[in-house]
């Protein structure tokens, strides 16, 4: 009695405040009491096998503690998690007598596996030995008298203490005879699963084969492909370098590695001219279309007028001594003359900065300060803004001399600059390439399939980096920017009109947004529209769908121009999808070492 009493004492502390392993799984957890369940074959060869064997016994171990350690690397790897509950059987026999008594002795120990320090493969296995050893002198006491003496705080939809389970049988004749009985061993499939997964070997042979049991309500079946072929691989990387530190192990396997790098295969050619020469040249082509208007078509500019004003606007500047790469701040009620300034500040290799008229005196204050912005075009209801602080350059002063030679800018020379919204703090400064721009609105225009007879919104704040994409992306291929009013572009009800116009081919809006402009009642449209800035959800993204708008999800920080990443969205739960041309992503642990395919990690873009 007082040894069992001191064993669940040692279980009672040992296992206290255990971690719940949190896996990402292809579905939510949920109540479910049938537990569907289905298996995944996996197979280790021989020279694996061996080479596991002889770890084993340089670490005075068995080959049961290095299966397990490198089965909780790969949880580890998988969770994020560095403290590893894993459930085993065990028989639960401690005495010689009970040896030959029929009936089921069998119970659950649970191993609990500590992670931390980034130790190498042969660390982790002693490590795991010491626990093994600890749990089964200690196996008599009943898992469930453990959880009750726990009592943790119960979920039914997640099994408490461990939610993995580990098993090495040793494997039996495949026919045995007693006295006159033949007895044959038969799988059998229950079609459930006891445990989220539950890894089981058994001798095959000179290797060991077994599956890999997997709640199907929780993961699909490639899923769980993957977890096995990851395992397989980790497994034979350690039996060839076990003094190989957790961070190093591969977690992937190879189908994984090949499709990580098919969606990162994404090399395209481009034009490597800057926007100002793309322009140029569709206004030699589309001269008399229309380039820009606002949405009435009272103000437009035709390609052939809005590089004749961009120059008009230009002398002026390099008239008030704006040279090449100085910051140029843009204020201007909003209107087709947005697109003027920004493509004049351009065409003098000047870097322009915008400005929203409707923000605070003192944030346009302070981000010309930090620009060091040596001038700033503004309208009649703009100038007084600016004070007396810079100087201004009138949007539609008269001309000034003879039109100027566009400046011939390098790649990695600045277009333009602009302030994070600052809702995490103080607004912070981007600042974007010539070649990253010219970049960007090729590959959106591509996406979008514009052309001449295409218009597209401009609807957000010139203060978003989307703004560029509206702006310019439709001017490199003949199409139309129609900019939406400064009494209009935040009024749900009107943009919504303007969405749902069959003139309109391409959008884009914030999920904000597109839920404020169903709501004020969008009609069908049958436009490009984009979602970005924030999560799509699903019920919105299907609404959009059934309205019949060709609905794209895109992703990006605005240090990497814009959009790094889109998906045209289908059923299901829309995702940031791949990379744009000339992009690669990859998600990271805090090793830097790619996380497995589904895994959470941290996003690096190049």
């Amino acid at each position: 009695h007082t040894r069992h009493q001191h064993h669940r004492t040692y279980w009672t502390h040992h296992l206290a405040n255990t971690p719940t392993l949190d896996l990402p799984t292809d579905h939510p957890h949920h109540p479910n009491g049938e537990r569907p369940g289905a298996r995944r074959s996996l197979r280790l060869g021989a020279d694996t096998v061996r080479a596991l064997t002889a770890l084993a016994e340089a670490r005075s171990t068995t080959l049961y503690t290095v299966l397990l350690s490198g089965f909780a690397a790969l949880l580890s790897r998988y969770s994020g998690q560095e403290d590893i509950a894993v459930a085993t059987p065990v028989a639960n026999r401690p005495v010689a007598a009970f040896e030959r008594i029929v009936g089921l002795f069998a119970n659950t120990v649970v191993l609990r596996g500590e992670l931390r320090g980034d130790p190498t493969f042969g660390e982790l296995v002693d490590r795991m030995r010491a626990v093994c050893h600890e749990a089964f002198d200690r196996q008599e006491v009943p898992f469930e008298q453990i959880v009750e003496d726990l009592a943790p705080d119960r979920n039914l939809s997640r099994d408490p203490v461990a939610q993995v389970m580990f098993v090495l049988q040793n494997a039996p004749a495949a026919e045995s005879v007693v006295e006159d009985v033949r007895l044959r061993l038969t799988p059998v499939d229950p079609g459930r699963a006891k445990f989220e997964l539950s890894l089981v070997l058994a001798e095959d042979g000179d290797g060991l084969a077994g599956y890999l049991e997997y709640r199907t309500d929780l993961f699909a079946p490639a899923t769980a492909a993957r977890i096995a072929a990851a395992l397989v691989r980790l497994l034979d990387e350690t039996a060839r370098q076990p003094q190989q530190r957790l961070s190093a192990l591969p977690a992937t396997g190879p189908g994984d590695l090949r499709q990580l790098a098919a969606w990162n295969d994404t090399t395209r050619p481009y034009d490597p001219a800057g926007v100002v020469t793309l322009v140029a040249r569709q206004a030699s082509r589309t001269p008399g279309l229309i380039a820009v208007s606002d949405e009435d078509g009272e103000r437009c500019y035709s390609y052939a007028a809005l590089v004749e004003e961009a120059d008009r606007l230009a002398a002026a500047l390099r008239r008030r001594g704006v040279g090449r790469q100085q910051v140029v701040g843009i204020c201007l009620t909003r209107g087709p003359i947005l697109v003027v300034a920004a493509l004049a500040v351009l065409r003098i290799g000047a870097v322009y900065l915008p400005l929203d008229p409707e923000h605070p005196i003192d944030r346009l204050h302070d981000a010309l300060d930090r620009a060091r912005a040596v001038t700033v075009v503004t309208d009649l209801g703009t100038e007084e803004q600016m004070g007396a602080r810079w100087p201004t350059v009138p949007v539609d002063g008269p001309p000034e001399g003879a039109a100027i030679r566009p400046v011939a800018t390098e790649p990695d020379e600045l277009a333009y600059a602009l302030f994070t919204s600052g809702s995490t703090g103080r607004p912070k400064a981007v600042a974007v390439t010539v070649g990253g721009m010219s970049h960007l609105v090729q590959f959106m225009a591509d996406r979008m399939d514009l052309g001449p007879g295409d218009r597209m919104l401009a609807s957000t704040t010139v203060t978003f980096d989307v703004a560029v994409t509206e702006m310019f992306a439709p001017l490199v291929r003949g199409a139309q920017v129609v900019m939406v009013g400064p009494d209009r572009h935040r009024d749900p009800v009107e943009v919504a009109r303007l969405f749902a116009a069959p003139t309109t081919t391409a959008v884009q809006a914030t999920p904000s947004m597109w839920e404020a402009l169903v709501r004020s009642g969008l009609g069908p449209g049958t436009a490009f529209a984009i979602s970005m800035g924030e999560p799509l959800g699903a019920t919105l993204a299907g609404r959009l769908r059934d309205l019949g708008y060709r609905l794209h999800n895109m992703y990006g920080p605005t240090e990497t121009t814009v959009y790094s990443t889109g998906e045209e969205v289908g059923t299901g739960t829309p995702t940031i999808g791949v990379p744009v041309w000339n992009t690669v992503v990859h998600v990271l642990d805090r090793f830097l070492r790619p996380v497995p395919i589904g895994v959470v990690g941290e996003l690096y873009v190049g």
